[in-house]
């Protein structure tokens, strides 16, 4: 034999020992992933159930409270769900509900992550807060009470968007030219229009006061031209 075909036969054996260390760590890797992928597998089904039975049914209930609110949307397989609410003359700010569901490394818990976003951030509200659920014995109520207690909790913080005395309501807020009394705009109960500008009561008798003498109180209101 000669020295190039020594050569060639103790490479091809290089070649087959490589070949087969090869099937054996492929048969090695398949065997760790079956019940890897039957854990996830049980992921997924049980996430889509939770945002299909309780997530999406709670932001339902929430965004139907709120004429700005839009539908909310069922991101699929990302396992997260979400309802958003528009800015308007009530509330100032734009506003979201944000509900996800991730797991560990080791797909033994599922981790539900409840996060409220309200923008511009002008008082502090409830962060993002989280649970988690172990799969292989899930816990439905305790995921369901934690929904509801972050939707509530949501709720709460977005109505002080609204009170008179929020920040987010500076530029809503008149003067009744008559009493005095600070109040936003859309909870006038009359308003006047004179020589181009817009003047705001807090009950039609102040209105009705004004109309006797405008000339003597037109000086005294935050009005809107």
């Amino acid at each position: 034999m000669n020295t190039q075909e020594s050569l060639r036969e103790r490479l091809e054996h290089m070649l087959r020992g490589a070949d087969a260390q090869l099937v054996s760590q492929q048969a090695a890797r398949q065997e760790r992933m079956t019940p890897i992928q039957a854990r996830m597998k049980r992921f997924d089904s049980l996430a889509r159930s939770w945002i299909e039975e309780i997530i999406l049914p709670d932001l339902q209930t929430l965004a139907q409270l709120f004429p700005n609110s839009t539908p909310p949307v069922d991101f699929g397989r990302a396992h997260r769900a979400s309802v958003t609410f528009a800015r308007n003359d009530e509330f100032p700010a734009h506003a979201r509900a944000d509900v996800s569901i991730t797991h560990d490394p080791n797909l033994v818990n599922a981790r539900v992550v409840f996060s409220p976003t309200i923008i511009p951030i002008l008082m502090n509200y409830q962060p993002e807060s989280s649970v988690e659920i172990g799969l292989d014995e899930p816990d439905t109520a305790r995921l369901r009470t934690f929904i509801e207690d972050g939707v509530a909790q949501f709720v709460s913080d977005y109505l002080r968007v609204r009170d008179p005395d929020s920040r987010y309501q500076q530029d809503n807020l008149v003067t009744d030219p008559v009493c005095g009394m600070r109040f936003r705009r859309m909870d006038a109960a009359a308003s006047v229009e004179r020589e181009g500008t817009t003047y705001f009561f807090c009950v039609t008798e102040c209105r009705d006061r004004f109309l006797l003498d405008p000339e003597g109180y037109s000086g005294r209101a935050t009005v809107r031209p």
